[in-house]
């Protein structure tokens, strides 16, 4: 007979309880921490087995150690006020009997019931509490789930220049405005980085596209025209004004008028400080981008900006061009994965596995990964290209410590900023009797996250020498794939996904990427408050 496994809707209520009363007590005090504790509920939601601990919370981003140890806290307390111990039977009991909807626990008088009916559909609606859906118009659908449909994308490389942004929407809508782009980053649903500005989702904009196109029925790879974003805009309104009234329902309810979001607050109270409640994440202030916004006043100043750029790239790509069969693919590896001095080459067990398997390889001090492939020219050593495949590997029990200390995340960040498409883990076996700080099951766990959530190839090797062995193997296959191919060096910001089936592929200069990756001043706050 087949064992049917129940799965809680909910698996860890009281976490999200807690860190929800904790982000709207941050944005009562205009603080920061509102947004790293949107960015951790969400990540919270996605997990899908109860989590007995704070600590257990690590191996999801945005989890920091001090973050973990609130949750520690809190539920301790919790514990001594209701003198038993924490079950999910018991834990998820409580919270659905306290979910009414959720205003404090302290009081839950008669006045304070309400129908089960109201419920579902107030659950629902609370997802765009934050947002201002009645002042959208079309191009801040376009905007928004352009990028989104970009991040369902296996080969995405995790941003989207404002150009290219601007264009597509202009493809789609018939125009495209930045300020329509500006409303999403007022939001908090998109970041932007660098200089050209590169636009990316945030969490809470991933989760808003998503919920967008499950209430629509909208199919996001299928966005082609202004008539799908025009039903999109139709069919939420009804939902605007049911929101509306629900809120108004929910306001009557609640005692503490201070607790109380309204419509009408969102709409005739501009808040004075914005500045102050934006992300240190988003490298790009508000104030930096109005200035920004005067050098691109229409749309044909876009233009002037991409043809510009397209005579810039011309002159470069001359300059780096290499010819079919007229370059050698070798596997370069960073200093760190070997013994350096310490230990004679001929014991080092990276560089002997690699040599007994007969790769080309060059050991480089890497700005991020662990593993690359170049494409060198053979008449000037010093044009070197680097494919679109990078490689990071982890030890089991490195793996354990980098989720603990925060590094497991930021890494993961700073592939995706790389420029490369194809983003790889291997994850090395060690000892089965070693013992971790973190369990075997929420590693594994972890590993499933990078491969499903943030689109990795995801490699799991027996040993050291199984892993020399695989990079063996797929440098042989690289070899086989670019070894006909015309190669054209391109700027990181104009390099585009590489299709294998062209005779030419565009390929970002080595000395760039490796320099980018260095200079790059990556902002992340891992709730390390």
């Amino acid at each position: 007979m087949k064992r049917i496994k129940l799965k809680p809707k909910n698996p860890n209520p009281l976490f999200e309880l807690w860190l929800e009363e904790w982000r709207k007590e941050a944005a009562s005090r205009n603080s920061d921490l509102q947004y790293h504790f949107s960015k951790a509920l969400a990540a919270l939601k996605k997990y899908p087995l109860p989590l007995k601990s704070g600590k257990d919370c690590i191996i999801l981003q945005h989890f920091g150690t001090k973050l973990c140890s609130m949750l520690d806290r809190k539920l301790k307390e919790y514990k001594v006020q209701n003198n038993d111990s924490v079950s999910v039977k018991n834990v998820c009991k409580h919270c659905s009997f306290n979910e009414q909807p959720v205003f404090k626990r302290k009081r839950r008088s008669q006045q304070n019931i309400v129908d089960t009916d109201f419920i579902p559909e107030r659950t629902e609606l609370t997802t765009f509490d934050d947002l201002n859906l009645s002042s959208w118009n079309v191009e801040n659908y376009a905007a928004l789930l352009i990028l989104y449909k970009k991040t369902l994308d296996s080969c995405y490389s995790g941003y989207t220049t404002e150009t290219d942004l601007l264009l597509e929407m202009k493809q789609l809508c018939g125009h495209g405005a930045k300020t329509s782009v500006l409303d999403l980053f007022e939001s908090g649903l998109i970041s932007m980085i660098g200089r050209p500005i590169r636009y990316n989702l945030t969490e809470h904009g991933i989760s808003i596209s998503k919920k967008i196109c499950e209430i629509t029925t909208t199919n996001v790879i299928s966005l082609n025209s202004f008539e799908v974003l025009n039903k999109i805009q139709n069919s939420l309104k009804p939902l605007i004004t049911q929101k509306s009234k629900l809120i108004k329902d929910s306001a009557d309810l609640n005692n503490r008028n201070e607790e109380t979001i309204t419509i009408e607050n969102h709409c005739q109270q501009p808040d004075e400080n914005f500045e102050k409640q934006k992300s240190k994440e988003n490298i790009v202030y508000p104030k930096r981008v109005q200035e920004k916004m005067k050098e691109v006043k229409d749309m044909n100043h876009v233009h002037n900006l991409e043809n510009n750029e397209t005579d810039f790239t011309d002159d470069f790509q001359r300059n780096y061009y290499l010819e079919s069969r007229n370059f050698d693919i070798i596997l370069l590896v960073d200093t760190q994965e070997t013994a350096g001095g310490r230990t004679e080459p001929q014991h080092d067990a990276t560089i002997t596995g690699l040599t007994e398997f007969g790769v080309s390889f060059e050991i480089r001090h890497l700005k991020v990964g662990d593993f690359a492939w170049i494409a060198r020219c053979r008449r000037n050593k010093n044009n070197e290209l680097i494919l679109p495949f990078i490689v990071e590997r982890k030890r089991i029990d490195d793996l354990s410590a980098s989720i603990t200390d925060g590094r497991f995340h930021e890494q993961k960040f700073r592939l995706k900023q790389s420029g490369i498409t194809n983003l790889m883990y291997i994850i090395e076996d060690y000892e089965k009797g070693q013992r971790l700080t973190i369990p075997h099951s929420s590693l594994m766990q972890a590993s499933i996250n990078t491969l499903i959530q943030d689109g990795f190839s995801v490699k799991y090797t027996k040993n050291h020498k199984d892993s020399m062995f695989y990079l063996s193997s797929l440098t042989r296959i690289l070899i086989k794939m670019f070894k006909e191919k015309n190669l054209i060096g391109c700027k990181k910001e104009v390099i585009t996904r590489t299709n294998i089936s062209n005779n030419t592929c565009s390929l970002m200069v080595f000395e760039e990427f490796n320099k980018a990756a260095s200079k790059q001043k990556v902002l992340i706050h891992f709730l390390g408050f």
